[in-house]
Formats: structure tokens, sequence, C-alpha cells
């Protein structure tokens, strides 16, 4: 699935995945400069099993809002008033936004119980006076509206979600709550069980220490 600039490829891992990450053919042997980001979205307990699935979408699916020299866009969830249309597996939220000016983003969740962060990709915002700089991240303690400030020229993305009752374990690409299923994957993937790319009988990366 070709992603293009605005457009958002949403993968679920679920029970397991195999996927391959390419340039197009026509790009091949050309310099071209990529940016982009990719955020895991650890899955609640009790779906961690489901079957895996990938959707793309176009910009057209996703929320738009100016607000007062910003402007958001709603990649996942509900914010200022307009909601994307990207299939989420629990309560949470994504907003890029851009500040075309010095902006107060006063951000309001749909829920208090939501976990926030602010994670800023070039330029800088501050929340009551705290500064978040480029390429850094700010947890947020919670509360009912986050004011943001941001200056102008700034890129960010808003992010967050209900918080998960039990803790997430992380080795490699592989994620659950179960160390037990972890390290069944590992074996897996060592031994060869997981299926290959279609149409690739070639290209496998090995396990990472």
């Amino acid at each position: 699935q070709l992603i293009a600039p605005g457009e958002v490829n949403w993968m679920t891992a679920g029970k397991a995945i195999v996927h391959s990450e390419r340039a197009h053919p026509e790009d091949y042997g050309k310099k071209i400069k990529m940016e982009g980001l990719q955020i895991w979205v650890a899955l609640p307990d009790e779906t961690e099993d489901q079957e895996p699935s990938f959707r793309h979408y176009d910009r057209t699916q996703l929320g738009e809002h100016t607000g007062a020299g910003f402007k958001a866009t709603v990649v996942a969830g509900t914010a200022f008033g307009v909601s994307s249309k990207v299939a989420v597996t629990s309560p949470s939220v994504l907003v890029d936004v851009r500040a075309d000016s010095n902006s107060e983003i006063a951000f309001k969740p749909d829920s208090s119980d939501y976990e926030i962060a602010v994670y800023v990709i070039t330029g800088q915002a501050s929340v009551e006076g705290f500064a978040i700089e480029s390429g850094a991240i700010g947890i947020l303690t919670p509360r009912a509206t986050y004011p943001i400030q941001a200056q102008a020229g700034t890129h960010l993305i808003i992010i967050g979600g209900e918080a998960f009752q039990n803790p997430k374990h992380i080795y490699w690409n592989f994620v659950s709550s179960s160390k037990e299923k972890i390290e069944a994957a590992k074996c897996a993937w060592k031994e060869e069980k997981f299926p290959l790319i279609p149409g690739d009988d070639q290209e496998r990366i090995p396990l990472g220490d």
C-alpha cells in the first residue's frame, strides 16, 4: 500500500503479522528525503490475540480543525469537535498540530482518565511554563483541559488514551502483556515459523538481541 504525505497506514498486529516497509519501485536508486512518524499503540489485554488487520486512510478520512494561529489534523479519536474515521482498538486520541503563529492550543480530551503527552517534532512548546523542546516528549499531569502554548512554526503531536490496567512488555518487535507469549514468539521467529512476505522468499530480519 503506497502511502503519501498526510495519509495513514494503520496496521493491527494482533496475534501476529509479518510486514515489510519498502520504497516504491519508481524511486529505486534515487535520493529521497522522507519524514514521517511510526507510532505503536498497544492493544488492550482482551484483544491482544485478535486477527491481524491493515487499513489505509487518505486525508479526507481524518478530522481537520483550524484554530487561532494553528491547524490541527485529528488522526485518531476526537478533538476540537471533529473526529477521525481511523478505527482504533481502545479509547485514544492522536492529533497533528502545526502552529502558523504563536498560539495557545486548548486541548480537551474525551475523558479526564486519558493519559496525555505532547511530542514536539520541530519548534518549541510549553504547558504552564514547562518547556518541551524539539525532539522531546512531555508527559502531562491529568486535567480537564491542557493549555499548550506553541511558538510560530512549531509542529507537534498530542497523543494519549485510557491507561492500561496491566503493564506491557516489549522485546524487539514483540509487544504483549504476557512475557511468556513474547518468549514463544521469539522461539517461533528463530525457528522460521512465521510466514514470509508475500512474493518474497528471501528477505528476513534475524531476531534482535
